[in-house]
């Protein structure tokens, strides 16, 4: 659907069609990036060791949504210099394909609406997806109609720009998830302030997050026990995994325990 709104865009001479083509690209890129990053990743031949794509795989996404972006500043530059340069679009095609894409991404969203839960409206993503093509439905038949230069131009530097914003925002979100290594659902200091509440532990620190698949999240610790809990320490870890596990989600877990004493050891100390 993108390449056949990307090609009728252009046979066209209309921003609004390649504005679609790039809304259709926006959905699609990020998650070929992420599927060819799954693909090649090597699985570990040692199944004792964790599998770790998912570096690979926000890495791809990344330049997947840095792609959409550089795309809508291009349409952004060539849509506002069609202001001043007169383009006629052909408003029959515009329809055309602008009817095609809202009846595909329309089935879309149904589909997928109806597969995670029938009785829920449809998300604001996939809801702005439709928006796009109905816009540019709408374009096609005001340009058909009324014979107007300006609107085509207008309508798709409006969809530009709120599909930029859009992708940037993913973009800070995807590069947030590569360099805090944790998915934006989580929050560091939620999960600490539940492992300090667990009978026992005294503090805890050198605590470290990763995503390691899109539904496997890991942390490593040290914990602090209390001198005079340190008999029943596989007792508190055992806790402090529960409390992980259901309250926060995360799946894989490595704990070193401590005593007080333990934890002003010089080998804590970085560079030492």
């Amino acid at each position: 659907m993108s390449l056949l709104l990307g090609i009728g865009g252009i046979a066209a001479g209309s921003i609004t069609l390649l504005a679609d083509a790039l809304n259709n690209l926006s959905m699609v890129l990020p998650r070929i990036a992420s599927s060819v990053a799954r693909k090649v990743s090597q699985p570990q031949e040692d199944k004792r060791l964790a599998e770790n794509y998912l570096r690979v795989e926000t890495t791809a996404t990344l330049i997947g949504y840095i792609a959409v972006t550089l795309i809508g500043a291009y349409l952004f530059y060539e849509g506002t210099e069609r202001f001043f340069r007169t383009v006629k679009p052909n408003g029959f095609l515009i329809v055309i394909l602008g009817g095609l894409s809202a009846t595909a991404n329309l089935a879309i969203a149904l589909f997928a609406n109806k597969k995670k839960n029938p009785k829920r409206w449809p998300s604001s993503s996939s809801l702005m997806n439709l928006a796009v093509p109905v816009a540019v439905f709408g374009t096609g038949i005001s340009v058909t109609l009324y014979q107007s230069n300006i609107l085509d131009p207008m309508i798709g530097v409006i969809i530009v720009i709120c599909l930029t914003y859009m992708s940037i925002k993913s973009q800070i979100r995807t590069f947030q998830t590569f360099t805090d290594g944790r998915p934006d659902t989580l929050v560091p200091g939620d999960v600490i302030k539940r492992i300090l509440a667990v009978e026992g532990v005294a503090d805890t620190h050198h605590v470290h997050f990763w995503q390691m698949g899109r539904h496997q999240t890991a942390i490593d610790a040290h914990v602090v026990v209390n001198s005079g809990d340190w008999s029943c320490a596989e007792a508190i870890r055992d806790r402090i995994e529960a409390v992980l596990l259901l309250q926060c989600g995360v799946t894989h877990i490595t704990l070193e325990m401590e005593v007080p004493d333990r934890e002003e050891d010089e080998m804590n100390i970085y560079g030492n």
